[in-house]
């Protein structure tokens, strides 16, 4: 688990793999971490990325919602999955950076997102109607 405090709202994140240790060199702006007798660096151009499977928290609206469109920036293909309520309840994947409808008729309060890539994602974002994101 690394946990970054010295930006405006903070940072945790949760690996699924365990690291002897880390250290983050401010000069370069790098993340090392070793396994064993080997030191590596994050976000290395040269290195394969790992299988990423990220899931959101679970957030409750103050109101129901439908969520009918779906933005990711992404440098891969990537499967999502939405759940409403704790079930899941759509998935498709994501073939590149773009923005998807997703279905209609599922009226929740409570929604996560899991993704699931071996590149990376920048941004994800779930809105009522693809208009919403026009001034985005």
């Amino acid at each position: 688990m690394a946990i970054r405090l010295d930006e405006a709202a903070g940072t945790l994140t949760q690996f699924n793999e365990t690291f002897d240790s880390m250290f983050y060199l401010p000069i370069t702006d790098t993340l090392y971490y070793s396994k064993g007798a080997n030191v590596y660096r994050f976000k290395d151009p040269n290195a394969s990325y790992y299988t990423l499977d990220w899931w959101s928290k679970e957030f409750t609206l103050p109101k129901y919602v439908n969520f009918g469109a779906f933005y990711i920036r992404c440098t891969a293909s990537t499967t999502v999955q939405l759940y409403a309520e704790g079930s899941l309840w759509h998935t498709f994947t994501a073939s590149a950076t773009g923005y998807y409808r997703l279905p209609a008729g599922k009226r929740a309060l409570r929604w996560s997102i899991r993704v699931g890539t071996t590149g990376k994602i920048e941004e994800l974002a779930l809105a009522e109607s693809m208009s919403e994101f026009k001034d985005v």
